[in-house]
Parts: C-alpha cells; sequence; structure tokens
C-alpha cells in the first residue's frame, strides 16, 4: 500500500475522512514508527556486514561500523582466524554474566575471542578477550543484523516491509491515534490486532523455513 493508502484507511478506522483531530503529519510520523517497531519485533531487513578489527581494541561503535544498524539476528557475529584460515562463531553474553563469570574480564589478555556483548542503547558492540594479531584485520569481523527501514519520502512511497504486514501498520497507527483522544478501550483492541498480525508473520515465516529444512533433507536422502 502507498502512504496516500495507508493513510485514507486509517482516518476511516478513525473515523474522520478529512484532517481535524488528526493531521496528516502525525499520522505520516506514526507510519514510520509502525515500520520501524514492526521491523524491530520480527527482525525484518536482514543483512550481513562486516568491520574491520583493529590491534588492541575491543569496543566498536555498531552505528559507525554497520549502516542502519538496529539489532543482531539469528546468525549472530563471528570473526576471522587467519591462522587457520576460518570463521569462528561468538556466543552472546551480557554484562552483568560476565561479572559474575570472568570477575576481571576487561584486563584479560588478548587472543581469540569467543563472546560478543551488545549494548543497542549505547550503540556498542565488545568482543572478549580483545583480538590479538590472528584475528585483527580488514572485515575480520561478520555480523548477522536487522537493519532500519528505508524512511517513506512521498505519498507514492510504501513502507519498507513484506506487503503483508502493511495492514498492522494501520492497525498500529490507529491505536496511537485513539490514545492520543483517550480512547483506551478502542485503542486496545488495535493493539491485540496489531500484535497478533505480526504472531501470524512469523508462524508463517517459521513454517515456511522449517519446510525448507525438511524438503532439503528429503533431497539429500
Amino acid at each position: 500500500m502507498t502512504r496516500t493508502v495507508l493513510r485514507t484507511t486509517i482516518r476511516k478506522k478513525l473515523g474522520e475522512s478529512t484532517a481535524v483531530f488528526w493531521a496528516d503529519t502525525d499520522i505520516n510520523q506514526w507510519i514510520e514508527d509502525a515500520q520501524l517497531d514492526i521491523t524491530w519485533k520480527a527482525k525484518l531487513n536482514r543483512t550481513r556486514g562486516t568491520f574491520t578489527t583493529v590491534a588492541s581494541t575491543a569496543r566498536y561503535d555498531l552505528s559507525a561500523i554497520l549502516p542502519n544498524f538496529l539489532r543482531i539476528v539469528d546468525g549472530g557475529v563471528w570473526i576471522y582466524d587467519s591462522t587457520n584460515t576460518k570463521w569462528i562463531k561468538l556466543d552472546y553474553a551480557t554484562k552483568e554474566y560476565m561479572d559474575a563469570t570472568y570477575e576481571d574480564w576487561p584486563n584479560t589478555a588478548a587472543s581469540q575471542p569467543f563472546i560478543y556483548m551488545e549494548d543497542a542503547d549505547e550503540s556498542i558492540l565488545e568482543l572478549y578477550p580483545t583480538p590479538d594479531t590472528a584475528y585483527v584485520g580488514t572485515n575480520y569481523c561478520r555480523v548477522y543484523y536487522s537493519s532500519k527501514p528505508t524512511t517513506i519520502s512521498a505519498d507514492i512511497g510504501s513502507p519498507d516491509l513484506p506487503i503483508v504486514l502493511h495492514p498492522a501498520v494501520i492497525d498500529y497507527v490507529v491505536a496511537t491515534g485513539f490514545e492520543t483522544r483517550g480512547y483506551g478501550d478502542i485503542a486496545n483492541d488495535h493493539w491485540s490486532k496489531y500484535y497478533d498480525k505480526i504472531k501470524s508473520y512469523l508462524i508463517e515465516k517459521n513454517n515456511k523455513e522449517d519446510e525448507e529444512i525438511v524438503m532439503k533433507n528429503v533431497r539429500n536422502i
């Protein structure tokens, strides 16, 4: 759906065909908020990025090394072992886990990293231990991540989402609109529909992925 179609449908559900309580600019912004939230929750716009590891450096700015970074997804983080010419997958850990398990972890000598920590709020990716020379080089770290959706720049543009999730955008904006007018019960009904649409999408997507795995196994028999 184009932004025009989305906005027209949203206004019908809100009960006003022309702007009275809700300006077009507000609805346009909520459409952007919706596609960002859907991308986050459904882990969409998956891509693979690489960045250069630097000697004596464990912390990297995610916004600087990965374009439009939103969150790390399935596939995780890998580092290249130049000595054995192979990629090694890193395990994820929280800083709380690191503090409890490796008490003096910030002072560990450089060696082969086997853990990564991510703080999306601070836009930080940290490797542990700090890579030594065998793991330092151009594009030596690989990250599978979800990237931010492209902003809709004109009314003829459409959300940067699978088309089956466009109705979820409508529910998000309608719910937001009713909330701004104090209609909590009606808003909650649309929030419920919003989450159901995302849940349904993920279920169907996972079913497809499972079927593909089964078919690959059948062909290999």
